[in-house]
C-alpha cells in the first residue's frame, strides 16, 4: 500500500510538470514517460526514440526499491511497466473524480434533508428560497440542482432552519448551529429580550427544558440539587414557529449545556421558567440520555429529532409553583422570587420590566430598531393609555 501511495505521488507530480507550459502539453504519451523516468523534457528526436524503445526501463526518478516494485507488479500482471504506470495513474483519476462526485451528491441530499426532517412538503420548497427562483423539476435532478445551490441560497437555508453552512456543504458533523443567542447561564435578562424580539417578528415561541442524565428517576435526580452524585446536564431547545410566504414552519435553536448540580446556574434556569410563566409561554420538560444530550446540544443531532430519543418526563412548572407539596425546592423558591428583575447573581433582569411590556404589548414598541439595539424603555410610545 505504501508502494502505491508513493508511486501515485510521484505520477502526479510529474503529471503536473507535464502540464506545465505549451511545449509540454504538446509531448506524446510516450515523451511524458520519459520525462517520468529521467526528469526533463526530451531534447532530440534520437534520445526520445532510444527511450520510447525501452517502455520496461523504470530508471532515475524512482528509487530502486520502487522502481523493483514496478517491475515485479507489471510482470505478475502481463503487462509492460509503462501499461502498469498507465493503469495506476487511470484509477487514481477516477478516484479524485468519484471523491467529487460523492461531495456533491452530498450537498444536494443534506439540502433536501433539511427540509425533509422538518417535515415541508417537497412541492412547497420553492416558497421558501427568496434569493433564487428555483423550479420544482430541478429538486428532481442532482446535476441541475447542484448547479442552483450557489452560496446565497446555502447560506438562506442555513440561516432560515439555523444549520451550520459547513454541514449543508459536506465540510462539517454538526447539523445545528451554535451562536451563543440563547445562552441561558449569566444571560437570563438578553435571552427574555430575544424572545420579545422574536415575538415583534410574529415568531411564536415554545420551550422544552431537556435534562442529560443516565439515572432512571429524572424528578428524583433533579430534586437532589448540589447532593447528587453524579453531573446532571441542562439545556433548552427554542422551538420558533413563524410564516414564510404563506407557509408556517417551525424551526429550532439551542441553548448551551449547563450544569444543573451548580446552584447559581440552576436559579437562572429557573428565573427563564418563571419570566415563561408570567409571559404565558409554553414551556415543558423531558430527559435524555447523557450521550443523545450530548448530540443534540452539540449540533451532531438536529433538535428536531428530540422527542424520538426521549428517555422521560419531568414538570418544569413545578419549580415555579406557589404550591409547597408540588415544588421540590419552594424554599429556593420563595427566595428566587427577590432576585427576579435584579443583577443579583449574575442574571443582569434589571431590564425585565420594559421586556415583559413589549412581549404583552407588541404594539407599542414604535422604535423597533432601539428595542433591537438594547434601549428598550425609549423604544415605547409615551402614552400608556393603550395598554388599558
Amino acid at each position: 500500500m505504501a508502494c502505491i501511495l508513493k508511486l501515485q505521488a510521484e505520477l502526479l507530480c510529474v503529471y503536473g510538470v507535464v502540464q506545465m507550459g505549451n511545449d509540454c502539453q504538446e509531448l506524446s504519451f510516450w515523451n511524458r514517460l520519459y520525462v517520468l523516468f529521467t526528469g526533463k523534457l526530451p531534447t532530440s528526436a534520437l534520445e526520445v526514440e532510444q527511450e520510447d524503445k525501452s517502455p520496461n526501463s523504470v530508471e532515475l526518478m524512482l528509487d530502486s526499491d520502487l522502481k523493483q516494485w514496478v517491475e515485479n507488479c507489471s510482470y505478475q500482471q502481463n503487462c509492460s511497466a509503462v501499461d502498469f504506470i498507465q493503469n495506476t495513474l487511470t484509477s487514481v483519476k477516477e478516484s479524485e473524480t468519484g471523491n467529487i462526485s460523492v461531495c456533491l451528491e452530498t450537498v444536494c441530499s443534506r439540502f433536501r434533508y433539511v427540509f425533509e426532517v422538518h417535515k415541508i412538503n417537497p412541492f412547497d420548497i420553492p416558497l421558501l428560497i427568496n434569493s433564487k427562483e428555483i423550479p420544482r423539476s430541478v429538486l428532481m435532478d442532482d446535476e441541475k440542482l447542484i448547479d442552483t445551490l450557489n452560496d446565497d441560497v446555502l447560506a438562506e437555508v442555513s440561516e432560515r432552519f439555523n444549520v451550520d453552512i459547513k454541514w449543508l456543504k459536506g465540510t462539517g458533523k454538526e447539523f445545528q448551529k451554535h451562536d451563543g443567542q440563547f445562552k441561558v447561564y449569566k444571560n437570563v435578562g438578553s435571552l427574555a429580550a430575544k424572545l420579545a424580539k422574536l415575538k415583534l417578528k410574529n415568531e411564536r415561541v415554545e420551550l422544552q427544558f431537556v435534562i442529560g442524565t443516565d439515572e432512571p428517576n429524572t424528578e428524583y435526580e433533579l430534586s437532589l440539587g448540589d447532593s447528587a452524585k453524579n453531573e446532571t446536564q441542562i439545556g433548552v431547545i427554542f422551538k420558533r414557529t413563524k410564516v414564510i410566504n404563506g407557509k408556517e414552519i417551525a424551526t429550532y435553536s439551542v441553548s448551551g449545556s449547563d450544569d444543573w448540580n451548580y446552584k447559581k446556574c440552576r436559579k437562572h434556569y429557573k428565573l427563564l421558567m418563571m419570566f415563561c410563566k408570567k409571559m404565558d409561554i409554553t414551556y415543558s420538560g423531558l430527559s435524555l440520555s447523557k450521550d443523545n444530550f450530548n448530540k443534540v446540544f452539540f449540533g451532531e443531532l438536529p433538535a428536531i429529532l428530540v422527542a424520538k430519543f426521549k428517555k422521560d418526563t419531568w414538570y418544569p412548572t413545578s419549580y415555579v409553583s406557589n404550591d409547597s407539596e408540588k415544588n421540590p425546592d419552594f424554599e429556593g423558591y420563595e427566595q428566587l422570587k427577590s432576585i427576579y428583575g435584579t443583577r443579583e447573581d449574575e442574571c443582569h433582569m434589571t431590564e425585565i420590566e420594559h421586556i415583559e411590556r413589549a412581549y404583552r404589548f407588541p404594539h407599542l414598541v414604535v422604535d423597533r430598531d432601539l428595542f433591537e439595539d438594547g434601549l428598550y424603555e425609549k423604544s415605547f410610545i409615551k402614552s400608556e393609555e393603550t395598554e388599558k
